[in-house]
């Protein structure tokens, strides 16, 4: 979240008998909102169409007027979508 508070979860790697090759791997997750509407910043997202084919058709548009600058501040997603500067 925007806050930098993680989950860490720790996992016992290995085996008993081959101590040289066990050992604790930790992983940081960092919980994000799972759907647009959990976003503080939701408004701020480009809407997509429903469907693989048609979002993949929108953002290929997309990519040809506009560009993503950092990640929505809200959940960390490159959902907000700003026009590209006119070159003169």
């Amino acid at each position: 979240m925007a806050d930098g508070a993680g989950i860490v979860t720790c996992y016992r790697v290995g085996s008993e008998k081959r101590r040289k090759r066990s050992g604790l791997v930790c992983v940081v997750d960092y919980p994000r909102p799972d759907t647009d509407s959990d976003c503080p910043s939701a408004d701020q997202h480009e809407p997509f169409p429903a469907g693989y084919v048609a979002a993949s058709e929108h953002a290929d548009k997309l990519m040809e007027t506009h560009e993503q600058v950092a990640p929505c501040p809200g959940c960390g997603r490159w959902a907000i979508w700003t026009p590209k500067a006119r070159r003169s």
